[in-house]
């Protein structure tokens, strides 16, 4: 599919990636007006909205099933305590602070994403402090939750060293070194075996 998007030049080549890639966020080619349209976390338009404001979030299209659960809701990031620690209930009571008090996200204003919480999201909005690029990115949350399942496990051991063997069978097959099927083939074999390795 991909390959035949760069066929059409309907999207970039890995070599003109590989340029976007260094001019930074801001002047990337959504922002400049050269693209359409962009898979980014849904703090891109607040992000950019200084160069650009017209940028919107938009969920996926729906399948044909209207009962469709595709997408699944993915924090910015995740917060864990190892089993080892010795201060277990402080470091649950300041998670619990960094996402649920009022005070916290008054500093970091969504910085690190969309709050979790629909009454920090609120208050946040209430208290005038949002742009109006973030207030639709908080919005925007209400109409991807209708689409989303549930939450997958998490990421194995060696999710990164499987997404590295992903590209590089990608890339064999925009530079014409492998067919799809013999990228494909090689790619389950090379994960399989770094799973296999890590967990």
């Amino acid at each position: 599919m991909w390959n035949g998007l760069m066929d059409k030049e309907a999207m970039p080549d890995p070599d003109e990636y590989a340029q976007i890639s260094t001019l930074g966020q801001e002047a990337g080619p959504v922002v400049t007006g050269e693209a359409a349209s962009i898979f980014e976390w849904n703090n891109y338009a607040s992000k950019v909205s200084t160069v650009n404001d017209k940028i919107k979030m938009v969920t996926p299209p729906l399948s044909n099933s209207s009962d469709a659960k595709g997408l699944w809701m993915k924090p910015g990031m995740f917060f864990a305590i190892a089993e080892t620690s010795k201060v277990k209930q402080e470091a649950a009571e300041f998670i619990n602070w960094f996402i649920n008090s009022e005070e916290a996200n008054d500093i970091m204003m969504a910085e690190r994403g969309t709050p979790v919480s629909s009454a920090i999201r609120q208050h946040l909005i209430d208290s005038g402090s949002m742009g109006a690029q973030q207030v639709a990115m908080f919005e925007g949350i209400a109409g991807a939750a209708e689409l989303c399942g549930e939450t997958p496990a998490p990421d194995p051991a060696g999710i990164s060293e499987v997404n590295e063997a992903f590209k590089k069978a990608a890339n064999s097959v925009y530079y014409g070194q492998a067919s799809v099927e013999d990228a494909a083939a090689a790619f389950r074999e090379e994960a399989n075996a770094i799973l296999e390795r890590n967990n």
